[in-house]
């Protein structure tokens, strides 16, 4: 068992009382492993042997031991990702407050490393727009890396403060801010997040989620929701700051139903929370509160003179639709780069927000990037091969698990086909990525900062 620092036992007696002893000692036991699986590239009807279907998601699967996922092709080929379980409720929350509902327009403020995406893009199934949010360089390119595989193109990422969102103020039916925060919650995953726990980081935790709150408020539209989660059990961050947000004068707090066969800790103090409690749950510390907002907001334009991304040329469209499929609802944009980036829209709610966001010079990437210009050749990128859309079959090669890892690791240097040039390759129904064939070698294609680095033998 981890050796908790002691102000925390002793909150931790005090705030659950009888039941402190059993979640002090949920600490010392072995952490579960969950996945939540991709609808459009997995089949969900056996996943991972004996893997046992969560009640709060019905792509999210409990394993009955850790795999190595590293040497799986499905991972890397977005067929799952690895995701605490109590997290995935956010699937059953856009169920009970949209009831199917999916031409929404979202946004994950907080978004890296992207799980909590993943949820909202399996929830739209294709339609709505997903705005997914990270400030920080590094955990903003974990986002994109998690998104490209997952091959949505209802989304984009963006990399800016919750405070420099003003042209969209009131644009949003669904806003989650799962909130930076003390972590206590993964104290039995995480040694890092014990090392760094204090009295004093709980409250600088509290004051930021404040912060955020308040913006995120904002983007709120008449009769949307904002969600409101943490992965900490501190009453500073979880109760306080949402009963600040229910004092709101436009706000509504919502109860989620949630069976009582679950045994999540139901809060009920001028708020309705939840609460993941890890005795209780094959899962870990998890709180997620809910607000409606009964009154609108309006947007501030601030139109950009020259924005980063600009519609791309019907040629570049055209070029695209010669590797893979596009229909009407694929918009094609491209950037200074010269970058490609393809992204969908599914009605004219969504594709306002997307001009917006376009014309605010707010995007970071809109959809995915599917291709470079370099002078008259269109050379692909890894974005075209993780994406949903339909293939040129005679692009693709199938190839043994063994020679997928050696692509993976960036160790394969030739394989044996009649194709030349650009090529995808495949194992076992799991698109991997791109060569470029040659008489007699390959250039693998597959991102240098993603490619596998272990031993793989």
């Amino acid at each position: 068992m981890p050796t908790l620092p002691s102000a925390f036992v002793d909150r931790i007696h005090q705030q659950f009382g009888n039941e402190s002893n059993s979640l002090l000692d949920a600490f010392g036991e072995p952490a579960k492993t969950s996945v939540l699986m991709n609808p459009f590239k997995s089949d969900l009807n056996a996943p991972f042997d004996e893997a046992k279907s969560l009640p709060w998601n019905d792509m999210g699967f409990l394993l009955n031991h850790r795999p190595s996922f590293t040497i799986d092709p499905r991972l890397h080929g977005g067929h799952y990702y690895v995701q605490e379980s109590s997290s995935m409720v956010i699937g059953f929350v856009l169920k009970q407050l949209f009831k199917g509902q999916t031409d929404l327009n979202c946004i994950d403020l907080c978004a890296a490393p992207g799980g909590k995406s993943l949820n909202i893009l399996n929830y739209l199934q294709g339609s709505g727009l997903l705005v997914s949010n990270e400030v920080n360089p590094l955990r903003n390119s974990i986002l994109r890396e998690t998104l490209c595989k997952w091959g949505s193109l209802n989304r984009l990422v963006t990399k800016r403060n919750s405070n420099d969102f003003a042209a969209l103020r009131g644009l949003f039916d669904f806003v989650l801010v799962d909130a930076p925060c003390s972590g206590e919650g993964m104290f039995r995953k995480d040694e890092f997040a014990i090392s760094q726990w204090s009295t004093h980081l709980v409250k600088q935790c509290a004051s930021t989620q404040r912060s955020i709150l308040e913006n995120a408020w904002a983007l709120v539209a008449d009769g949307g929701y904002l969600a409101f989660s943490t992965c900490t059990f501190a009453d500073e961050e979880n109760a306080e700051n949402s009963r600040w947000l229910f004092s709101q004068l436009n706000c509504e707090s919502i109860q989620i139903e949630v069976p009582t066969s679950w045994e999540l800790n139901e809060l009920k103090d001028h708020f309705f929370g939840l609460r993941f409690l890890p005795h209780k749950v094959p899962g870990e510390g998890f709180f997620i509160s809910v607000f409606r907002k009964k009154g609108g907001e309006s947007s501030k334009s601030f139109k950009s003179t020259n924005p980063f991304w600009k519609s791309a040329l019907r040629e570049h469209r055209v070029a695209i639709d010669s590797w893979i499929s596009l229909s009407e609802t694929e918009h094609v944009y491209i950037n200074s780069k010269n970058e490609l980036s393809v992204v969908h829209i599914s009605s004219d709610k969504t594709l306002k927000l997307l001009d917006i966001l376009v014309r605010n010079d707010l995007v970071a990437e809109p959809g995915s990037i599917l291709a470079t210009v370099k002078g008259k050749d269109i050379i692909p990128e890894h974005g075209m091969a993780m994406c949903n859309l339909e293939r040129t079959e005679s692009l693709i090669v199938d190839i043994s698990r063994e020679i997928a890892l050696a692509y993976l690791r960036r160790d394969l240097s030739d394989i044996l086909t009649e194709k030349r040039g650009w090529l995808i390759l495949r194992s076992e129904g799991v698109v991997l990525g791109w060569i470029k064939k040659m008489d007699n070698r390959i250039n693998n294609y597959y991102p240098v900062d993603w490619r596998i680095r272990m031993n793989t033998g």
